[in-house]
Order: C-alpha cells, then sequence, then structure tokens
C-alpha cells in the first residue's frame, strides 16, 4: 500500500497525459487571470454551503393541462346519461394498447350530439371505436340561467384491457 499521499496530480485523462504526443491538458492564457493565490473568493469562503449545479439542461416541459370543456359562461355542463364500453379492435387487442381518445363534441340544447373530430388519438381503430361509443352517449343538455343551452367541450374515451 505505501504512505499516504501528500501530492495530487490531476492530469488530463490521456495516457501520460499526452495526446499524440503533445500535452492536451488545460492550458494556461496568456494574460488571463485564473484566481488569486490564497484568495477567498465567495464560492471559497468557509459557511458556504454548496447548492444544486445546474448543469445547463433545459428544463422538462411541462405536462399538458388536461383538456377541459368550453362552457359558457356561469352555464352547468351536460350530464352524462348513458355511455357504452368501447369495443377493442382485434389490432388493438393483439398490441395490447391501452390509453384515452379525446373526442370534441357539441351537445345541443335539444342532448344531441355532434362529433366535431378527434383531439387526440391512439390509431389502430380505437379513434373510430370511440367516435361510435360517443355517437350512442345520451345526455341532458348544459343549462344557463334555467334555459338549456348548446354546449362545446372534449369527451374522453379510455380504453383499458381487462
Amino acid at each position: 500500500m505505501g504512505p499516504p499521499s501528500t501530492k495530487v496530480n490531476l492530469g488530463s485523462g490521456s495516457p501520460n497525459g499526452t495526446l499524440g504526443g503533445r500535452d492536451n491538458a488545460a492550458q494556461p492564457v496568456q494574460g488571463v487571470k485564473l484566481g488569486v493565490a490564497g484568495g477567498t473568493g465567495p464560492l471559497n469562503s468557509t459557511g458556504r454551503v454548496a447548492g444544486p449545479v445546474n448543469l445547463g439542461q433545459a428544463a422538462p416541459p411541462p405536462m399538458p393541462k388536461p383538456v377541459a370543456p368550453t362552457a359558457v359562461s356561469g352555464a352547468t355542463p351536460p350530464k352524462v346519461l348513458y355511455k357504452p364500453k368501447p369495443e377493442y379492435t382485434d389490432e388493438a387487442r393483439k398490441l395490447h394498447l391501452e390509453g384515452t381518445v379525446y373526442v370534441k363534441v357539441r351537445v345541443t340544447a335539444s342532448g344531441a350530439v355532434q362529433v366535431l373530430g378527434v383531439s387526440s388519438g391512439l390509431g389502430h381503430g380505437l379513434d373510430e371505436a370511440a367516435v361510435r361509443v360517443v355517437q350512442t352517449m345520451k345526455f341532458s343538455p348544459a343549462m344557463q340561467n334555467g334555459q338549456p343551452v348548446d354546449w362545446s367541450g372534449v369527451v374522453n374515451v379510455g380504453f383499458q384491457m381487462l
């Protein structure tokens, strides 16, 4: 094992500290001071507690906000009276695909459902299955000041294998 070290030599990481016969360790730049001998700058002060290290990485993007219905101000949204379970396609079942299809709809003042499109889908036939389910759903209309009104929003159709 030998005696304890009294000197540490931090090299460049290359064998023998050279690359192609030339020392590739950090080299001083003429005219640039790299600190003051015996200095006590803010990063070296006693009592300083190390904080988190910023590696310059971008923060992850924020999670998407849940799709909220666009309802008339002061109105109560429609209530779901009947929502059948969606059917899996053979292709989606083979892939063990699960998730949610978001279907844009308009529920009229009479309670009729109009599908406006799919805002976010899963593919493999599940988007079409979600649209078929939404078309068979039954709603009581949205209300405003005691009167039925048209309402536009999003219906979430979940696909989960059992």
